[in-house]
Parts: C-alpha cells; sequence; structure tokens
C-alpha cells in the first residue's frame, strides 16, 4: 500500500509540475485605485494611464486590462479604451448618469504593429456585453514603450468620469 500512495503521489507532483510549467505567467504592469472625478468638458480626457516597457509582449503573448469607470452627473458619458493612440473599444457607447463602464479585454500580440482584441466591454446603458472576438488592431509598436489609456468624454460640464479600479497584466 505505502509503494502505491508513493507512485500516486509522484504522479500527482508530476501532473502539477508539468500544468504548472506549461500555463501561462501573469506579470502585474500596472494597477490604481479610485482617481479624482473629471468633468465633462467636450474633450477626451484621460483617467487612467499605464506604459507598456518595449519588448514586453512577445509575439503570441498579450495583456489583459481590467477597468471600472463610474458615470455620475444629469447627462451620459462614454469612455475609451486606447494602445499606442489606436482605439481599441469604447467611444460612441454612452452611459447613463450612475452607471458604470467595465472592460475586461484581452489585447494579443499578433505582429511587430499589429493585435488582436476581444473580451468584456461597455455597450449602450449601463450594461456590458461579449465585444466581437477577431477586432484587428494595427499602428501599435510592440518594439517600443506603448501607453494604454482609458479616456473619458462627456459634452455637459454636469457630468463626471471617476476610475474605480484599473489591472494592466502581462499574459507571458
Amino acid at each position: 500500500m505505502k509503494a502505491s500512495m508513493c507512485f500516486l503521489a509522484a504522479v500527482i507532483s508530476l501532473a502539477l509540475a508539468t500544468s504548472l510549467k506549461s500555463s501561462a505567467a501573469v506579470t502585474v504592469l500596472c494597477s490604481s485605485g479610485p482617481t479624482s472625478a473629471i468633468a465633462g468638458n467636450s474633450t477626451w480626457e484621460t483617467i487612467y494611464s499605464c506604459t507598456i516597457p518595449a519588448n514586453t509582449i512577445s509575439t503570441n503573448q498579450g495583456i489583459r486590462i481590467t477597468t471600472v469607470v463610474a458615470i455620475s452627473g444629469t447627462s451620459q458619458g462614454d469612455t475609451e479604451l486606447q494602445l499606442h493612440g489606436v482605439n481599441v473599444f469604447g467611444g460612441g457607447t454612452p452611459t447613463n448618469s450612475g452607471g458604470y463602464q467595465y472592460y475586461n479585454v484581452n489585447i494579443l500580440n499578433t505582429g511587430s504593429t499589429t493585435g488582436e482584441a476581444s473580451g468584456i466591454v461597455p455597450t449602450n446603458g449601463n450594461s456590458a456585453e461579449l465585444a466581437p472576438s477577431g477586432t484587428s488592431l494595427s499602428g501599435l509598436s510592440w518594439s517600443s514603450a506603448q501607453t494604454l489609456q482609458i479616456l473619458f468624454y462627456s459634452g455637459s460640464t454636469s457630468v463626471t468620469g471617476q476610475g474605480v479600479t484599473l489591472t494592466v497584466e502581462a499574459l507571458q
């Protein structure tokens, strides 16, 4: 009985070691809590910003962005997720006052200047939905530092956007 238990323990240890070795490593690149509220002024304003260091994300690796932005006031506000100045998702999905915009997005490096994005993104109103898979991005530059931004927009000064949380992780 002892021999079979030792054998079983060895098999389990080998299986765990194999699964741990083959699973992706996750590294937090940026993390931030609540921000100050930004009043709408008819221009896109940065709520969060994170620099993705040059050559951090190899081809077929990616980043995961998780963020929540609170919208308050008497009208609607909107958010946008950008990487290296490229609109990934957002813009055109206004949220009602008192609502939140939630993103949980993965961006895969598919080449030196390209990527594919998918995930959960804001929709009209106060909800979120699964984004279309395979949203192609171009104009990126994985070999240089890239800025990831969460932006807020409202044409009404009575509307504010406030970051609740942001986490950006490297999936390697």
